[in-house]
């Protein structure tokens, strides 16, 4: 879980979570994640989101970004992608990649392949109450 807190009016919350994955694929993983509502969910009243889309009257936002963190395969002509910038997140279909390689890594169960990171800004009419969303990461080996 991420837990942006008490979100501030004008203020970005964020959170992030650590990935470590470990692979044989000959050529390298790919990891995607897609947001279970398109946005932060009021958890009473579902027609309530915090995102880019002012489809409840307020335009707010909500962003998935990534970092690749430290290279953990020891092959030749490793390389991974994993900087991901501030993505608006405004629907529940989009696959976005957050990470990829090109060759096998280990898990070395110490360091994190990617940080994901979650920030959310809201504003002065956005109605108060629990948000939430539902990350999926789908993670794929390239074979």
């Amino acid at each position: 879980a991420i837990d942006l807190g008490t979100l501030e009016s004008g203020t970005e919350s964020n959170g992030s979570l650590d990935i470590e994955v470990g692979t044989n694929a000959a050529n390298g993983v790919t990891i995607t994640a897609r947001s279970g509502s398109g946005g932060l969910t009021n958890t009473s009243d579902n027609s309530l989101q915090i995102n880019d889309l002012v489809t409840d009257g307020v335009a707010e936002s909500y962003t998935y970004a990534s970092t690749a963190g430290t290279i953990d395969s020891t092959i030749t002509g490793f390389a991974t992608t994993g900087d991901l910038t501030s993505l608006e997140v405004n629907n529940n279909t989009t696959e976005h990649t957050i990470y990829t390689t090109n060759k096998p890594e280990q898990d070395d169960g110490t360091n994190a392949d990617v940080a994901f990171t979650v920030a959310a800004t809201s504003n002065a009419q956005t109605a108060a109450g629990n948000y939430q969303d539902t990350v999926t990461f789908t993670v794929t080996g390239n074979f």
